[in-house]
């Protein structure tokens, strides 16, 4: 298919957690800038997403924040609606699209609402949105942002300003990320830094950590769509957690930049989708494990060790909750007991 002229697109995955993501959509159409093409992916949820996604878009739902909330201008009053809306689905078994794809990608003025048949995980969903646009044909940078992010109005426009001319440059970038209810703190200086002797991670604060820099944070990762024709899709061997850290090593051990644009700002809510309890320590200890077991295979026994040494201390926390979450990620780790929580 012949390529066509390179547009910018934004991608937000969704799973149980449609009043996040009108709210995050709604900032992202409220945006100085827009000139852009939104894909929303539905992860199979089973909360009605859809359906409510489709309503916001027609006018007939709005989000709602607390009147006094700081950030409560970057999503209200409502951007005029109605939104055009194009359906799709894909089939992950057959990695085929079907729906309404005519005119896809032709108006900035619309978006498209992609439904998957069973629930990928964070990479497997981001993936069939670069499925979508390789089917299509189309190039471009492509940023990924959870749906319980909120974005500045001008952070497109200061993305389009640092990434101009550098299309072709080996560079992963991502943004500043400050927390949803206390704007003025910053969560994420565009990502992490990863642990060589202990499982986790730290997140970094300010430039002066930028040598620090191990990975940008998926909840708001920027690349060119060259940069998948190098490296391929995001792995899905993690179903969360840990992806984005596994892509950028790959990235980094074959020459790419990780780049941080400090004017782009995103609020983010943290962890809307999946919550703080059972499941994100679960996830991010089997992920986890994964990655050091992958990347750091002489390391490995050190790490198992620190991992299997935080059972105890949460146990003298009186963390239940953590030390079973541990334990059955060792478990599914060794192949014990199921790696998946939700289908």
């Amino acid at each position: 298919m012949t390529t066509e002229k390179e547009s910018f697109y934004i991608v937000v995955l969704n799973y149980n957690n449609w009043p996040d993501t009108i709210e995050c959509l709604e900032s992202l159409f409220k945006s100085s800038d827009q000139d852009f093409h939104l894909i929303v992916v539905d992860n199979h949820s089973t909360d009605d997403s859809p359906a409510f996604i489709r309503r916001w878009a027609e006018g007939m739902l709005d989000v709602r924040v607390p009147s006094g909330h700081p950030l409560k201008g970057l999503s209200f009053p409502p951007v005029e609606k109605p939104l055009r809306v194009h359906e799709l689905e894909y089939d992950a078994g057959s990695d085929s699209f079907s729906g309404n794809s005519e005119d896809l990608f032709s108006d900035v003025q619309m978006f498209s609402l992609v439904s998957v048949n069973r629930n990928l995980g964070f990479a497997g969903g981001i993936n069939s949105a670069l499925n979508l646009l390789r089917k299509c044909g189309k190039n471009g940078f492509v940023w990924f942002l959870n749906p319980d992010t909120v974005v500045d109005a001008g952070t497109i426009s200061a993305i389009k300003r640092r990434t101009a001319g550098r299309e072709e440059e080996k560079i992963i970038w991502g943004c500043v990320s400050y927390y949803y209810d206390n704007p003025g703190q910053i969560l994420f200086y565009g990502g992490a830094h990863i642990q060589r002797w202990v499982h986790g991670m730290r997140q970094l604060k300010g430039p002066d950590s930028m040598h620090d820099l191990d990975y940008i944070a998926g909840s708001f990762l920027l690349l060119h769509t060259c940069v998948v024709e190098d490296l391929g899709m995001f792995p899905e061997e993690y179903f969360l957690y840990w992806e984005e850290a596994d892509y950028c090593t790959k990235a980094r051990r074959r020459g790419y930049q990780l780049r941080v644009i400090d004017d782009a700002r995103v609020y983010d809510k943290i962890s809307g989708s999946i919550g703080t309890g059972f499941a994100r320590e679960f996830y991010y200890t089997l992920s986890g494990l994964k990655f050091y077991r992958k990347y750091f295979p002489l390391r490995f026994p050190v790490i198992f060790l620190t991992v299997c040494l935080k059972v105890g201390k949460k146990f003298l926390l009186r963390d239940f909750v953590g030390v079973r979450a541990v334990i059955r990620a060792v478990m599914a780790f060794l192949g014990g007991s199921p790696g998946r929580l939700f289908q």
